[in-house]
Formats: C-alpha cells, structure tokens, sequence
C-alpha cells in the first residue's frame, strides 16, 4: 500500500502550526480521524520518526491521520518562551482536530498522545467530545514531570551559565518560570476527560503495573481498556540507536481499527478550507515578515526541506543550507535549526534546512537503512539540494552548514562537489570525524572525547604536587599510566614524522590536509564552531596535521571556541553564541568576495 504524506501549515487563513496528514487511498476507509499529539523536549526529536511510523500504519488501516508541532515547537511560528503555554497547546490540539477533519471529511474523531501530548489530549477532549482516546505513557503528575526534566537538566548540566535563572532549559528545551508553574499543577486523574466511544491507556513494559489513569477514565463512565506494550524505551534511545516499537504501535492501531467501523470514501467537509504550504513569521523588528515554504526534490521528489527567506520571494544574500545533525531532523536538536534559520533571514539570508534520505521526513526507499547519521547517499543529496534550488528558486550563491554528521557532511560536499562554483563557504559545527568507517566511527569518536579528558586530566595532575605524593605512595594504577605515556608518545612521533614529509615535500602529508587543501583550492572558505570539550578542534590539527595548523595560523581556515556548552549547544547563551557567530562569520565570508 503507497502511503501518501502530505506537509501543510494550518490552520486555514492564519497558519502558525505545521503537521504531516497521512492517507493510503487502497485502504478500506474506518469512519474516523486520527490526531496524534507528539511529546515534548528531547521525547519529541527522538520519537519523531516513530510518530510518522504510527501514522503511516493508521493510514494503512484506512485511517487518516495528522501529526503536528505545537506553537513554539518543531517547524510551527513562535517560542517556547512565550506566555500561557498550556493554554495555547490545548487550542493548538483543538485546531489539528479541526484540521484533520476538514481534509478526511469525517467528523468522528481519535485523539492519539505521548507522554505529555497524551495529558493534552486529556485536557482537550471535554472540548473536542472525540470518539476514541488513546494515552500513551501519559503524564499524569506535572510535578513528577517537572523533577524529570529538572534531573535531566542536571544530568547534562544545561542550566550552567544562563542569562536568565527564570527558565528552566532540560535538553534544549525552553520553560519559562510561569509554564513550569502551570505543568507542575497538573494532576491528570483529577481533570474532566470525555471520549464517546472509549479509551484506550498504553502503559509501559518496564515500569511497575499502574492501573490508575484507567480506573480514572472508567470512574467517569468511559470505557476503558490498558494494554502493557513493549518498546517505549528504546523509542526514546539515543537517537541513532533507537527503534521504532512497532509491536506497541500494532497495538494501538488495531485498538483503534477494532473500535470504529469501515465506511465508504468521505469528501472533504471544506475544501476552502485547504491548509496551506507556506506560513508567515511576523519579524520582531517589524520588518517584513519572513516566509517558510515545503519543498519536495530529489530525482523522485523524495526527498523533504522547508525554504525560509523574507519577504514574498527569496533574494539578497546567499543562501544556508542546514545538513543534518546526526540523526534529528530538520529542526535540529533542541530545535536549534529553526531558531538559526530564522535568525539569519531576518538579516537577508536564505535557509534550506533539509533532510537527507532516511533520516526525518525524506523517507528511506527500497533497499536504504533508515535513520543513519552518515550515509553513503548524503553528498548526493546535498547537490540535489543545491540543484533545486537553482532550477525552482533561481538562487546562485550557497553556505553548507551542519552540526555533528552535518558538519561531515558540508565538509565532504565542499571537497567532492569541487565543479559547482556555487559553492562558496562551508561551516562545520562540532564534527566528530572527518572519516567515516561504518560501524566504528562512532565508537571511536565517545572514546576520543574520554581519552583527551584522560589526557588533560593527568597533564593538570603533572602539576601538582600532591599527585606526585600520590604516585609515590603506590596509590595509582602505574599500568594505566604507563600504557596512556605510551600512547601519546607514539602518537607524537608519527605526527613528527608526517610534519617531516610535509615540510620535505612542501604538500599536505596526510589525507585531511589534502582535501583542506582540495576544498580551499576550489575558491571556498571554511570555518570551524568547536564547543569547549568537543573534539573537533583536535581531530583538525592532528589528523589534518602541519598543513592544518598552518591555515588556521594565517587565517585560511577560521575556528571559533565556544565555552561552557556541551555537543548541540542545548544550553540558551552559549546556543544563542553560536547562532550570532555563524550571522558574523556568513558576513565576513560573504562580503570579503
């Protein structure tokens, strides 16, 4: 069965939110809608292609559905950090399901949440009167959900030096003083739920038994089943390791498709009321507003970007394009894409931030492994990109910009795509290798940042006195110490010796400095954004060598050092950093041609 998605803005005259609508046209059709109500923070990125799985098999049961970013999420307008949040989130569930019902022409209705998104699909339904209800690992204490995030928080340590004490910042995600306070008073057994049909709660495999959130539901007279499902976890892994739970999905979708009944195709309640496929951001400068647009390209147009420029067409300076980092897509972690689109076309630059095939929304074909960080197919789809955008949008200048395997990425289409003149500067943010090596790399690449901490850690201790005590009072592992001596010391030996060739043969001696050299050579400037503890600025100098060193001494390459920040920059003064930095560092590059 074909699915179909189809990338919208709604709602209808005034579009501020963006959602996926998921059809099959050779699926018998039920008589209902559904709505899926993703989570929020770091469980939105790293359920976000089990979301579309979810969708795609409703689809395939003759249910349409709506996935949807809240206000201030994802790719819809607006920020975390504006007022009344709940609020706005539950009108923002009122207007999917609108939506939703406008394009299926069904009025019948299924409200699907996760974690959060299920406590505002609770919330909403007195509203909304749904016919089916299903609560995935449902937030039921705002209080316990406000300590999840805050220990998340102090896990990776976001709310270090930030500007404003007043907002809580858990993986990238914004709550404001007043928000926290909101969420913390939500007590879900208490509020009123309404759901004509039933509902339907999906607990967890690996949690204790809970039957509460369904004996709360039943005690209001609404049919209520509890299905313990696998996978939840492992849908929330790291984000390149984790796995779509496709037996609770199951679950859920023939839960729904055994509780409504097959029907014969509807027409759309209101064709006028067609969602849009572009949106306006008012500019806070009050200027004009920008635009942000869907794209479909690529040899089958499967491949899926949004376009953000000011005004009513792109034009001005060059445009940015935004690669992947790791496997999130375009958004960016902690939505960290959007921000940076949006603040660089305020100051007049185009943005294309895109997703490569199989990671987001460019879904994988045949053959192709989903949700890899740095597959064989990504130069080639950064030229099909840039191939767009020339032939629908007739731009001519280009950036490639990307953090982690995005920063890979827009280096390697920068040295491989050496012919296209277009081409003019590329920024890599945090690159974790220059070379990839399918199923090592990214081992290597957790190890390195552990061995340099290694490695800083005993050059402090080289200094202080008292460790010496330590050494000579026997209490130190002396094997450890001596293989770590041994390791660096072999490693400056053949850095001296690659130095020696290079100096001797006046070329680049090793395989990063030739293609710093090829990319350079072909008229592109290049910078670096390296956050304190990262190991890009390491694997530069040391795999790129003496030749490296050099370009960045005579300013050939730029490096800018980012402090107290972690990977993806989840933290908001030093994202905020960052941001500014790649405006200055587009300028410079830019106006100095």
């Amino acid at each position: 069965m074909t699915i179909k998605r189809q990338p919208l803005y709604f709602p209808a005259g005034d579009p501020t939110l963006f959602g996926w609508y998921h059809t099959c046209d050779t699926a018998q059709p039920r008589d209902l809608v559904a709505v899926v109500c993703a989570p929020m923070g770091f469980e939105y990125t790293h359920s976000h292609r089990s979301m579309r799985h979810l969708c795609d098999q409703l689809a395939r049961a003759g249910i349409s559905a709506l996935r949807f970013d809240y206000h201030g999420t994802g790719d819809s307008a607006g920020g975390e950090i504006e007022a009344d949040r709940l609020t706005r989130w539950q009108q923002d569930v009122a207007s999917a399901a609108a939506c939703a019902q406008a394009l299926s022409g069904h009025q019948r209705c299924c409200l699907i949440g996760v974690r959060i998104g299920a406590s505002l699909a609770a919330m909403t339904s007195p509203l909304l009167e749904p016919d089916l209800l299903v609560l995935w690992n449902p937030v039921i204490s705002g209080r316990q959900y406000i300590r999840e995030l805050k220990a998340a928080a102090t896990a990776t340590n976001d709310n270090a030096d930030t500007d404003d004490d007043t907002i809580l910042e858990s993986g990238g995600f914004l709550i404001t003083a007043d928000t926290e306070a909101e969420v913390r008073a939500l007590t879900l057994l208490d509020k009123p739920v309404a759901a004509k049909r039933g509902a339907l709660v999906v607990a967890r495999d690996d949690l204790s038994p809970n039957t509460d959130m369904q004996n709360a539901l039943s005690a209001r007279g609404i049919a209520t089943d509890q299905l313990v499902l696998p996978g939840y976890a492992d849908m929330m892994a790291r984000l390149e390791l984790n796995v779509v739970p496709h037996q609770a999905i199951a679950g859920i979708v023939s839960w729904v498709k055994d509780h409504s009944d097959a029907c014969e195709p509807a027409a759309s309640t209101n064709p006028a009321a067609a969602p849009a496929s572009h949106m306006l951001i008012p500019s806070p400068d009050g200027a004009s507003a920008l635009t942000e647009t869907v794209c479909h390209f690529g040899t089958d147009q499967h491949l899926f970007g949004i376009l953000t420029f000011a005004g009513e067409q792109p034009q001005g300076k060059p445009t940015v394009l935004l690669l992947n980092s790791g496997s999130v897509h375009h958004v960016g972690p902690g939505r960290l894409y959007v921000t940076l689109a949006r603040h660089l076309a305020q100051h007049g630059f185009n943005c294309f931030r895109i997703d490569i095939e199989n990671i987001g929304d460019s879904v994988v074909r045949q053959g192709e492994k989903e949700n890899h960080p740095y597959p064989d197919n990504a130069v080639g789809d950064t030229a099909a990109a840039l191939q767009y955008l020339k032939s629908t949008w007739k731009l001519t200048s280009f950036a490639l910009t990307g953090l982690c395997s995005g920063a890979y990425t827009a280096f390697h289409a920068g040295v491989e795509l050496r012919d296209d003149s277009s081409i003019r500067h590329v920024i890599s943010i945090n690159p974790l290798t220059f070379k990839w090596v399918e199923g090592v790399t990214l081992l290597l690449t957790q190890n390195l940042k552990q061995e340099l901490w290694e490695v800083n850690h005993y050059k402090a201790s080289a200094r202080d006195w008292r460790r010496w005590l330590k050494l000579l009072s026997g209490k130190v592992d002396y094997a450890f110490i001596f293989k770590m001596v041994m390791e660096q010391t072999v490693k400056k030996a053949t850095t001296a010796m690659k130095l020696l060739g290079e100096i001797l043969s006046r070329k680049p001696a090793t395989l990063l400095g030739q293609q710093l050299a090829a990319l350079l050579g072909a008229n592109r400037s290049l910078s670096f954004f390296i956050s304190s503890g990262d190991p890009g600025y390491h694997l530069l100098t040391q795999e790129g060598g003496h030749y490296a060193r050099k370009l960045i001494h005579t300013h050939k390459i730029a490096v800018t050092h980012i402090d107290k920040t972690d990977h993806t920059f989840s933290r908001m003064k030093p994202r905020n950093q960052l941001i500014e930095g790649v405006r200055q560092d587009l300028s410079r590059a830019f106006e100095q041609r």
